[in-house]
């Protein structure tokens, strides 16, 4: 049975901020998303860093990771 308690930190994510890999107990690597002290899991690198941007967008900050705020002055044009 998993106990959750064995998961080892691997290293932090070379592309995005916050997102770090671990390798649960049977060996499988998830990426960690952790932001205003709440941490959730993925599958994914990228899904991880999707939620970080938009938890900062939440927040009223700008994205840093995937995506990209857009130019007000483009949509004038």
């Amino acid at each position: 049975m998993a106990t959750g308690r064995n998961h080892l930190p691997l290293k932090k994510s070379s592309q995005y901020k916050y997102v770090r890999m671990w390798v649960c107990e049977k060996g499988l690597i998830k990426w960690t998303a952790g932001f205003n002290g709440k941490t959730l899991s993925f599958g994914t690198e990228k899904e991880a860093a999707l939620y970080i941007d938009k938890q900062l967008i939440l927040t009223g900050r700008n994205p840093i990771n995937v995506l990209v705020r857009k130019n007000n002055l483009d949509l004038q044009s």
